[in-house]
């Protein structure tokens, strides 16, 4: 800033030269300074009220913008802890057939004789089968209900256990969070692929992308009732045999479920539309029903 610009409006430039001074008011003009004077103060005038409209308005747009982010994230949370529109929650107790009598369908689609095609191979999958000392603790029962191969070895065997009911996740926030994560990363017929080199050693392919594309789990079998995941961290254990009937270690599982779980409930797929898995996140489930 000019050193003029601090001085009295009454007192002239260095250099001015005064002309038409009214000594009773103290105004003149110091050679047009006056005039330039006012006009310079009426334009900076003008330059800071747009200067700070300008920064008003980014600073609104920048307020709604973060207000609505913060609605959807909410809204999104909400809909994540909440929303059963292609989940189901039960007990875990009616997992076992013969706990969920009063059911009209069944809770979990357990592997049998007649939706699995294994016989030729001597393989016995059939059941439903705990994750025993899985890592991620919220995943614990599996069916391979679908799964079917023909000899020779190696034999390629396709399990579709990304499919309604065959699946189970912890009832917590964190289980549905990870039900959210495979809504989007894979198709409910998405096969999980399984390479027997002979009816008790096998590798797999995962179908979660949160795991190596290159990686293959080994899955070897320990006994009739169990089979081992070295690679995974954890052994598959028979809690319900084929025909419905508690498996030998459906009384462990019954048990480790009640510690981890006091409420007791688990989460499973109750649908195989993959466009309602995803959208259940963001829209109320009657809209979801009538999209999908």
């Amino acid at each position: 800033m000019s050193w003029w610009c601090c001085r009295s409006s009454n007192q002239p430039p260095p250099g001015a030269t005064m002309s038409g001074y009214d000594s009773a008011s103290g105004q003149g003009n110091y050679g047009g300074y006056g005039t330039d004077q006012e006009s310079l103060l009426a334009a900076n005038s003008k330059a800071s009220a747009g200067s700070s409209s300008g920064f008003s308005c980014c600073c609104r747009a920048c307020c709604c913008f973060f207000a609505v982010l913060l609605f959807f994230l909410l809204w999104v949370t909400i809909l994540l802890s909440t929303n059963n529109c292609a989940i189901e929650s039960f007990d875990h107790r009616q997992i076992l057939p013969a706990n969920a009598a009063g059911d009209a369908q069944p809770l979990f689609d357990r592997g049998t004789a007649g939706n699995m095609n294994l016989t030729s191979l001597d393989i016995d999958l059939q059941g439903i089968w705990w994750m025993d000392g899985n890592p991620l603790s919220a995943e614990h029962l599996v069916s391979f209900a679908s799964a079917g191969g023909q000899p020779p070895f190696p034999a390629k065997v396709p399990v579709y256990n990304n499919m309604q009911r065959r699946w189970t996740w912890t009832d917590s926030f964190m289980g549905r969070v990870i039900m959210a994560y495979y809504a989007f990363d894979a198709q409910p017929d998405s096969p999980l692929v399984f390479d027997f080199t002979n009816s008790t050693d096998a590798t797999i392919e995962p179908i979660g992308g949160v795991f190596d594309d290159t990686g293959l789990f080994r899955f070897h079998k320990i006994s009739d009732n169990e089979w081992d995941r070295p690679d995974a961290g954890y052994v598959l254990r028979r809690i319900v045999n084929g025909d419905g009937s508690q498996g030998l270690f459906w009384e462990k599982f019954a048990q480790w479920y009640n510690d981890v779980q006091p409420s007791g409930n688990m989460l499973v797929w109750s649908s195989d539309k993959g466009c309602l898995r995803k959208r259940q996140y963001f829209l109320p489930c009657p809209l979801c029903k009538s999209i999908c």
